[in-house]
């Protein structure tokens, strides 16, 4: 049996197919937001499924959490849209991003390479 983080890859990917939410892509985005002498940072995961349709999570360190499904978006101010994502992807917010940076090292730490 493996561990690590390939273990945890593969296990999760094997969970989504056994879920039939097969996935075709995951981007990560990253930036900030607000006065340049006072930023927050925000965080975007867009799934993309075989199908074409995307689900789009973003947390901002503002406090609010948007999710865009089929061009429609909802915002909130607690945790309800990450339950959400979750539902309609199979994988938390945090599960995503693991997996994003599992299968593209280099942009989790470009200095290391």
């Amino acid at each position: 049996m493996m561990d690590g983080p390939r273990s945890i890859l593969i296990t999760a990917l094997c969970g989504l197919f056994r879920k039939g939410r097969e996935m075709a892509n995951i981007q990560v985005f990253t930036g900030s937001e607000g006065p340049s002498h006072d930023p927050y940072s925000w965080t975007e995961i867009v799934f993309t499924k075989t199908d074409g349709t995307t689900v789009t999570f973003k947390s901002s360190g503002l406090g609010y959490c948007d999710l865009t499904v089929g061009g429609k978006t909802e915002r909130c101010f607690d945790d309800s849209l990450e339950d959400k994502f979750e539902e309609l992807t199979g994988l938390t917010s945090g599960k995503a991003e693991e997996i994003y940076y599992e299968l593209h090292p280099y942009f989790d730490d470009p200095i290391r390479y």
